[in-house]
């Protein structure tokens, strides 16, 4: 259902409508399904077969326990679905979900969720005035904003986009260059063998000597240990998102989704979502900055052959004469 495009929100509505079942036993079983719950199963890798364990602690001044991941365990559990669909499922979730009352609503973007305001960062949402349908930032249509009120119209929004679209695809990055990475996982691979062993020697010293300076040197090494853990952890993710046959198909995607005619608005922001990560318009200049979630910085794209026809000041003028 993920993958068909639903939310957390609507996924988990549909399982409370469906009367299925919760998970769990005893008072570990919910009364019904919550999209935070949802966000959860989707998002955990034992779903792919790896096992992430964790260590509990506990943390100095609180009575709260903290639980540690530690360094994952592939093909620990049978694969319960396919590693291209997991991995897609979670590229489109770390982009902008829709909420509340839009959760269920039907996407009206083909850049919902991962068009970014160039100002602020916030998101940029799809508004009807009328015959004309512009892009604008959230913040700045509620009057939130303290930024200049920019418009972008929509339809001339993607035909850029999409009259660019080869040169864009030609251009970006195909996540083949994992060189650096596959030595920096190396490295933190001996990095950890060898605060695994300084560990265990502080413990056997803790043991023979328990002492304040004991306890402290192992706890510093602990913590030392947990850290070049996560960045491992981190980075064996990272490698499995450049992984150069996963790209391609990402990319194959978006071209196959934007391409078709006519657009089908939702199959295109499924696609646009995963393989981006957030998307900048920049009209002034004549520019779209694209992430993907395979980069690590911005694509710059010349997406415009003119300049776009548009009045930044036209939705506020309507809205100040409509009130």
């Amino acid at each position: 259902m993920a993958d068909d495009g639903m939310g957390a929100h609507s996924i988990a509505a549909h399982l409370n409508e469906t009367k299925e079942d919760t998970w769990g036993a005893g008072g570990w079983k919910a009364k019904y399904w919550h999209r935070s719950y949802i966000r959860k199963l989707l998002t955990n890798k034992a779903a792919i077969g790896i096992f992430v364990p964790h260590r509990v602690q506990k943390v100095e001044g609180q009575r709260a326990k903290q639980r540690v991941p530690l360094e994952p365990i592939a093909h620990r559990f049978p694969a319960a679905v396919d590693r291209e669909l997991f991995e897609r499922v979670n590229a489109r979730l770390s982009t902008t979900e829709a909420r509340g009352k839009n959760a269920n609503a039907p996407v009206r973007s083909i850049f919902a969720g991962v068009m970014k305001c160039r100002h602020c960062d916030g998101t940029v949402t799809r508004v009807n005035k009328g015959d004309h349908v512009y892009l604008v930032c959230s913040a700045a249509h509620a009057k939130a904003g303290t930024h200049p009120y920019e418009s972008v119209p929509y339809d001339q929004a993607v035909r850029a986009f999409k009259h660019s679209l080869k040169l864009t695809l030609d251009t970006a990055p195909r996540g083949n260059d994992t060189g650096d990475i596959e030595r920096k996982i190396d490295q933190l691979m001996v990095e950890v063998d060898a605060g695994e062993e300084r560990v265990s020697e502080l413990l056997e010293l803790t043991i023979g000597d328990n002492s304040r300076a004991a306890r402290q040197a192992l706890q510093r090494a602990e913590q030392e240990l947990e850290a070049v853990q996560e960045a491992l952890r981190k980075a064996t993710e990272r490698l499995d998102t450049l992984t150069s046959t996963n790209v391609k198909k990402r990319l194959a995607a978006v071209e196959k989704a934007i391409t078709a005619e006519p657009i089908d608005t939702e199959e295109a922001n499924k696609a646009l979502r995963g393989a981006v990560r957030n998307m900048i318009m920049r009209p002034q200049e004549g520019r779209l900055d694209i992430l993907w979630h395979h980069a690590e910085e911005p694509q710059e794209t010349l997406f415009m052959t003119s300049r776009f026809d548009w009045d930044a000041n036209e939705i506020e003028e309507q809205e100040q004469e409509e009130q």
